[in-house]
């Protein structure tokens, strides 16, 4: 009887231990479609595009700086002693991103 109790306490507890890994997968889940949905609408408003090709200059210098830490090699964009340059690039990457992706939402629109 014993064995047959271990047994279902067993599977109660793989049960309840499956059921709390997909709560905690959907969870997150749900944050992060709340998460993507406000930062979609802080886009659309003023100054959000603005703000948004800040950002990706800001984690386009991150980047380059952390391949450079990796190795022994330096990666630099070819002016890279003009920072308004390399921001200038980032913003046009940006911009042209936001173009593909007007153009790929009309398509469906």
């Amino acid at each position: 009887m014993d064995v047959i109790l271990e047994s279902e306490d067993a599977k109660k507890d793989q049960v309840n231990r499956a059921k709390g890994e997909a709560d905690a997968i959907l969870s997150n889940a749900q944050a992060t479609a709340h998460a993507i949905t406000e930062v979609s609408r802080s886009i659309l408003e003023d100054g959000g595009s603005d703000a948004t090709s800040l950002r990706v200059a800001e984690q386009y210098i991150e980047v380059l700086e952390k391949i450079n830490k990796m190795g022994t090699v330096t990666l630099l964009p070819q002016d890279s002693g003009d920072v308004a340059r390399l921001i200038s690039q980032a913003i046009a990457i940006h911009s042209k991103l936001s173009t593909s992706k007007q153009q790929q939402q009309q398509k469906y629109y």
